[in-house]
């Protein structure tokens, strides 16, 4: 009796380390596995947004979404806004300046504490700026190297970019002016915003425009009617 329990007892350890052994032999021969997931691009784009933001909050920018502004002079707004692909897993960085009273003219006077890079006068893609081309980031499992490069792309070039169009003057000095070009009639809205402030220099600045319109009467004659709203004459 003893003996069939001791051989059944053998015969059951020598089953387990059968199952042992091929169990880890199975293993070794089955190819490797990542231990990276996949990643859900909206959840990583706006986890790089949260990052940026960090870097920004300090410095007096404030967040709505995927856009951050803050007012450097009174009625002058840095814009800086996240924009995702519609079509594909990128994303872009806008930047923008935005005169408050030239918005304001245009929209009835209403008036906002916060702005979107589309209120923006003048506009440029952070791409251009620093790759040359309108550039657009994807995300792997980097966001914090991409959090990191956008944020010192901001810091360091797009900053460079703001500090010349960061008071009202500077505006209307570099308003149509390469890099802050942002529409045909970039001119006319130089002199719309120094009328706003200053009707001397409006004044002067609305004469200069009208007259590279001196084959376009129509063009001319809204000119002078926009003129007018801001209380200035002009010559006909």
């Amino acid at each position: 009796m003893l003996l069939v329990i001791f051989i059944n007892t053998l015969y059951y350890f020598y089953i387990l380390f059968f199952m042992r052994f091929f169990s880890l032999f199975n293993k070794s021969n089955q190819p490797a596995q990542s231990n990276s997931t996949p990643i859900n691009f909206t959840t990583a784009f706006n986890e790089v947004v949260k990052q940026v933001f960090a870097t920004l909050k300090p410095i007096g920018f404030q967040k709505k979404e995927r856009t951050v502004n803050r007012e450097i002079e009174k009625g002058i707004f840095q814009v800086v806004n996240f924009q995702k692909s519609k079509d594909s897993d990128r994303f872009t960085v806008n930047i923008g300046v935005c005169a408050a009273a030239l918005y304001q003219f245009h929209h009835s006077y209403s008036k906002k504490d916060f702005y979107l890079e589309s209120d923006c006068q003048l506009r440029q893609r952070l791409g251009v700026l620093v790759k040359g081309d309108d550039y657009w980031w994807t995300i792997d499992n980097t966001i914090d190297a991409i959090s990191k490069e956008i944020g010192e792309y901001i810091h360091t070039t797009a900053f460079k970019w703001f500090a010349d169009i960061d008071t009202k003057e500077k505006i209307i000095n570099h308003m149509g002016v390469p890099p802050y070009r942002s529409s045909s009639n970039d001119q006319l809205q130089a002199a719309l915003f120094a009328a706003l402030e200053d009707k001397a220099k409006g004044k002067l600045l609305f004469e200069a425009y009208i007259k590279t319109l001196s084959n376009n009467p129509l063009q001319q004659a809204y000119v002078q009617d926009l003129a007018k709203e801001t209380g200035i004459e002009l010559s006909s």
